[in-house]
């Protein structure tokens, strides 16, 4: 089944793995061509015996590969009807910890990787005058926790981009889509490392313990197929508002979020990090 009998022509950017390669899956059930790039692919191929996916080489890290995308799905699909920004990279530890070389790794995949597929799927879209964006956020661009800066940074800074770039393409007749999953079931966070700088004394030394021995917990939260199918739902119908939680958790918090006072945000990121004991003082968590 597709919108109108029309299938529509998919980029999915770091579609090799977890959510992006769900999404990749749940389109081409849905009768939709998609090409899914990824830094895992080599030479262009098709899977599956047909035609409707194909999956290639792509890095978000440099425009070149990211034009080179666009030019393959006009080349194979005549045109890119939607394009999802979905590569990201994870990272933990203190905020002082945090290396400029770590926040500018973070920085490039997880937000200007995601200006330089938009950047060049947008000038196709243009000289069509439709289009669709899909910018694949957080609940951690809405509030950020506790060891989780330079995460939080890069998606704060992309639903701002994807603000100011909601009202500039309108008149183009391109939509842009701004979706905040919260927890999914994938291998995701347990690639964060921590930071190789330490503070005097080692200040943040359980504050790491915690956050390494959560990195190494097997991922929990929604599946892939369920955030995936939701995403492709708003593909298919993106009129609305620009941010769109996907999934029970992230919709329940942000309905939460609407009614926190500054002290509730707070003690509700400590406690979304697990980190309350160390607000309090304490050396570990209570019972631990």
């Amino acid at each position: 089944m597709t919108v109108g009998d029309q299938q529509l022509r998919v980029l999915i950017a770091g579609g090799s793995s977890g959510l992006g390669a769900a999404i990749a899956e749940a389109a081409v059930e849905r009768g939709h061509f998609v090409l899914a790039g990824g830094r895992r692919f080599a030479a262009p191929q098709q899977v599956g015996g047909g035609t409707s996916l194909l999956e290639i080489a792509l890095d978000v890290q440099d425009q070149g590969s990211c034009r080179a995308a666009v030019a393959e799905m006009e080349r194979r699909f005549s045109g890119v009807d939607v394009v999802i920004a979905n590569a990201g990279t994870a990272s933990i530890g203190a905020f002082e910890e945090t290396s400029l070389e770590e926040l500018t790794r973070v920085m490039d995949v997880n937000f200007f990787g995601a200006v330089r597929i938009i950047k060049a799927a947008i000038p196709v879209m243009r000289r069509r005058n439709s289009g669709v964006i899909i910018a694949v956020s957080s609940l951690s661009g809405l509030i950020g926790l506790p060891g989780d800066s330079a995460y939080a940074a890069s998606k704060f800074a992309l639903e701002g981009a994807c603000e100011a770039l909601f009202a500039e393409v309108a008149r183009f007749g391109i939509k842009v889509v701004v979706v905040e999953p919260g927890a999914i079931a994938t291998e995701f966070a347990n690639a964060a490392t921590l930071p190789t700088e330490m503070a005097e004394k080692q200040a943040y030394e359980f504050f790491n313990a915690h956050l390494k021995k959560r990195a190494q917990k097997v991922s929990g939260g929604a599946s892939p197929k369920a955030i995936a199918e939701e995403i492709v739902a708003i593909m298919e119908a993106p009129d609305g508002p620009l941010r769109r939680p996907v999934g029970h958790q992230a919709r329940m918090i942000v309905d939460r979020l609407k009614t926190e006072t500054a002290e509730s945000r707070r003690l509700l990121a400590l406690n979304a990090a697990g980190l309350k004991w160390w607000d309090e003082g304490a050396d570990t968590p209570q019972g631990s």
